[in-house]
């Protein structure tokens, strides 16, 4: 898929013995400013000081 592979994403389909399937998959939060400019991103299990931090910035910038 062109945006996964744009946004080097990760999905990966996954059946288990009982016939359910699941999702592996990247779990990145893309950060954009108001021009729509890339600013950076906060991933899964990311400290909340630093989430606050780049968020603080982001809004900061307008």
């Amino acid at each position: 898929m062109k945006v996964q592979r744009d946004f080097g994403a990760y999905a990966s389909r996954v059946e288990r013995e009982d016939g359910v399937v699941l999702w592996d998959h990247t779990a990145t939060v893309y950060l954009y400013d108001a021009d729509g400019r890339f600013t950076g991103t906060i991933v899964f299990n990311e400290p909340p000081e630093f989430v606050t931090e780049k968020l603080a910035r982001l809004f900061q910038a307008g």
